[in-house]
């Protein structure tokens, strides 16, 4: 007659199947949190885009109102100038697009090629034609008001981010 040998009780087994089952949700939790992550920064980033673009209108319009003749945004300037304020993810200004030394998170400003540059915290999910790993957007004058342009087709968790 065979005997079965029962470590600790034949509780082992149990507890070895609780741990994998434990495991399998908090890798699950992890992917969900991850994406809940990137949807999150997505929409701040949208949001700063769409705050921006208003400010420069309400710049232009501004010029407008006060009869000043030229209504087109400096080329030089700086759009974040236009919000009002500097938002507190802003790093500052680089050099010929090169956000190496900005930390991820962060928006950052071209003077040369007037654009601006977001540096993702949570790059999964971002798809770029030329296979950027940040997002840059040129400041631009379409009909005398200032508007920023990608400069690159971005999809973002399988939304495009304009």
């Amino acid at each position: 007659m065979a005997r079965t040998v029962s470590v600790g009780g034949g509780r082992m087994v149990e507890w070895a199947i609780l741990a994998l089952v434990v495991l399998g949700f908090v890798w699950v939790f992890g992917l969900y949190a991850s994406r809940v992550h990137g949807q999150a920064e997505r929409a701040a980033v949208m949001t700063t885009l769409g705050t921006m673009r208003t400010a420069m209108v309400l710049e232009h319009l501004q010029v407008q109102v006060r009869g000043q003749a030229s209504a087109a945004p400096e080329s030089s300037a700086n759009p974040f100038t236009a919000m009002g304020a500097f938002p507190p993810n802003y790093a500052g200004e680089v050099q010929g697009r090169d956000l190496s030394q900005v930390a991820p998170g962060q928006w950052a400003f071209d003077g040369q090629c007037r654009c601006i540059g977001y540096k993702p915290l949570y790059a999964t999910g971002l798809e770029s034609k030329d296979g950027l790993d940040a997002l840059w957007f040129q400041s631009r004058a379409q009909a005398g008001v200032g508007t920023l342009v990608p400069l690159d087709r971005y999809v973002w968790l399988g939304m495009a981010v304009e």
